[in-house]
């Protein structure tokens, strides 16, 4: 390299430049690049990193957790008795009306006789 600010002899398009050094900090992140690129391949390639498709298989295993702890509980069984007994309870039956009125009964009819 010569010295800072001297003109190279070349020239494109009546564009000269001068023989400077690179900016220090681009140099060192050159560097730091390359040791980077290095001990990545070292640390995935060579089995100190687990392979993709263990990493696969634990994200797996994990979406399966989390599918367990947000799925619904199952329904519980009522016995016919219970059942039997909600049918005599007006507010219940009050209740259930007001459903079928509003969910229902736009295709079933009010009277659930089909749309």
């Amino acid at each position: 390299m010569g010295k800072k600010d001297e003109l190279l002899d070349h020239n494109y398009d009546g564009i000269q430049e001068y023989d400077n050094d690179l900016p220090k900090w681009w140099v060192h992140l050159f560097w730091l690049t390359i040791i980077f690129s290095v001990g990545y391949v070292v640390y995935r390639h060579f089995g100190f990193a687990p392979s993709v498709d263990e990493e696969l298989k634990a994200e797996l295993a994990q979406l399966e957790q989390l599918k367990k702890k947000s799925a619904p509980a199952a329904p519980q069984k009522r016995s016919e008795q219970y059942l039997l007994s909600l049918a005599s309870d007006r507010e219940v039956i009050q209740k259930g009306r007001e459903i079928f009125l509003g969910k229902c009964s736009p295709c079933h009819g009010k009277e659930g006789q089909g749309g």
